[in-house]
């Protein structure tokens, strides 16, 4: 019998009607992400993914409910995680509560979901003077990064839409890596956190969606330049079973395990 993976998804956004109807809202698309992980190195796991609005709902796991699962992961969103709203407050309030008391559920945090933990464990958030960071992107991993992702490459290759960062590391996290344009690609608390700058459950057309509905953000030839690169080999479906594996502790593993493997979502 495969290990059920009991995973709440914090779902901090909602893409754009034409990425919708294409691609799929986060709920689709993080789910399209980790049953492709699972597929695509035979991992013997089966999703229970339980959604949760916490922007229009402000819907998060009760203290009841974080006892049935295995880990939270937070998706992305345009909005900024240093932003004084309700919804965002609530939400970083809720996962320094999480991480604080609850070392046994695993949390992964997702651009916005990486930039929430480290504000809410103490780090900082801002906007990145440099601009913004767009399309596949290889960060280079640090030495933490490769012993914890067991690997002796150089670097990741991640989907990357963003211009806020994170600047400051919190208390007892460690960095996983960086670009030229973001020094913080990944945050680290040994078996209990792992947060990614980038989007590893972007596909090609989810980019391209994005580049093309926020008129006046991306110039022509930024969109021309952004929807090549969006089309290069990444590591999504590689990070997505890093996911799995690191939520499960270990309790599953793939069948294959070449560390170079490459792949879209």
């Amino acid at each position: 019998m495969s290990r059920i993976l009991r995973l709440a998804l914090l779902i901090a956004d909602t893409p754009a009607p034409s990425i919708v109807s294409k691609e799929g809202d986060y709920l689709v698309q993080y789910t399209r992400l980790l049953q492709s992980s699972i597929q695509n190195y035979g991992l013997d796991v089966s999703l229970k993914i339980d959604p949760y609005d916490v922007v229009n709902e402000m819907a998060l796991p009760t203290e009841e409910g974080l006892k049935d699962i295995d880990g939270i992961m937070i998706t992305g969103s345009a909005a900024s995680a240093y932003g004084d709203v309700p919804w965002i407050n609530n939400l970083a309030d809720f996962m320094k509560h999480v991480i604080n008391n609850h070392p046994r559920v695993r949390v992964v945090g997702i651009c916005f979901g990486h930039q929430i933990v480290a504000r809410a464990m103490g780090g900082t958030v801002t906007k990145n003077p440099l601009g913004m960071e767009v399309a596949v992107t290889e960060f280079a991993l640090t030495e933490a990064a490769k012993q914890f992702f067991k690997t002796n490459r150089n670097g990741i290759k991640i989907q990357e839409m963003h211009q806020d960062y994170v600047s400051e590391i919190p208390p007892n996290f460690v960095n996983l890596g960086s670009t030229p344009m973001c020094a913080i690609q990944g945050l680290l608390k040994p078996s209990h956190v792992l947060t990614i700058q980038g989007h590893p459950e972007f596909t090609a057309a989810v980019v391209k969606g994005i580049l093309t509905s926020r008129v006046g953000v991306f110039s022509p030839e930024e969109v021309e330049k952004y929807s090549a690169r969006a089309e290069l080999e990444h590591d999504g479906i590689w990070l997505g079973k890093t996911f799995i594996e690191f939520i499960l502790d270990g309790e599953v593993k793939a069948d294959d395990e070449n560390e170079n493997a490459t792949s879209h979502v």
